[in-house]
């Protein structure tokens, strides 16, 4: 296994998920040993599947990967030509609002640095942490303009705007962070902002403002799947397909439905 472990060293693999390969001879009994550090106390499942398995179930979950980030990709587009034959610039806010999230969604589920940008390695992992900051912080100010809460909630309103300019500096200073505290941050960021707009599309709801109603609903599972994700973090839940993956069924979801309630 010493041997293995050296020679995945040497040509690491390039993916998604950390593996390495097993040459091990069959109908013999083999021990093989593996140990697994991380920040936190997350409950990693340890698989040993033959090659054929493990390449169609990665062609099968890229797949998936493709169809959301290419639908996505589709409105961003769509929304910036709807900004330039309208000359409406709250399209214009709302593709770079989708573009962000699908960055965050993208380095969430390791795509982008397997394919967006492989080999780079100046900040480390942090880009992840980085964009779902970013992502949230964008979340707010554009839930804030979408639903209009400065009328009626001046005072409100002010301190949502000040968090989500302070995703936009807490996702800068990043890699100034310990590891420990930099995750730390980002589960209480996320989970704040998650909730912080689906209180404010909860108000808007109860004046019977259609727009409040379809960000509620969108928001509702993004919720949910944020919960999942902060709580796995945490070592509270296993990694799951489902807990991976109800971030990205969620963000398929979620932007489609604040198009709904943009227009």
């Amino acid at each position: 296994v010493r041997r293995q472990r050296q020679r995945a060293r040497e040509r690491p693999e390039a993916g998604r998920y950390p593996h390495f390969r097993l040459e091990v001879p069959s109908g013999q009994p083999r021990d093989i040993y593996a140990r697994i550090r991380h920040l936190t106390p997350a409950n990693f499942p340890v698989q040993i599947v033959r090659e054929s398995i493990y390449d169609e179930r990665i062609q099968v979950e890229y797949l998936g990967l493709g169809m959301t980030f290419g639908a996505l990709l589709l409105l961003i587009i769509a929304c910036l030509a709807q900004a330039l034959v309208y000359r409406d610039g709250v399209y214009a806010w709302y593709a770079g609002y989708a573009l962000v999230t699908s960055l965050g969604v993208a380095a969430y589920t390791g795509a982008a640095a397997h394919l967006l940008w492989p080999g780079f390695g100046a900040l480390a992992d942090s880009p992840q942490a980085m964009l779902a900051l970013l992502a949230g912080a964008a979340a707010i100010l554009f839930v804030r303009n979408l639903i209009g809460i400065a009328g009626r909630h001046h005072l409100i309103d002010k301190l949502v705007l000040g968090t989500g300019l302070a995703g936009v500096g807490l996702a800068l200073i990043y890699p100034l962070f310990s590891k420990t505290l930099g995750l730390t941050i980002v589960g209480v960021y996320l989970a704040s902002a998650t909730l912080i707009n689906v209180w404010i599309a909860f108000e808007a709801w109860r004046r019977a403002d259609q727009v409040g109603t379809w960000v509620l609903v969108a928001y509702v599972p993004l919720t949910i799947a944020v919960l999942l994700v902060v709580t796995r973090m945490a070592g509270w839940l296993p990694v799951t397909f489902g807990t991976q993956y109800a971030i990205v069924v969620a963000m398929a979801i979620e932007v489609p439905l604040l198009l709904v309630a943009l227009n």
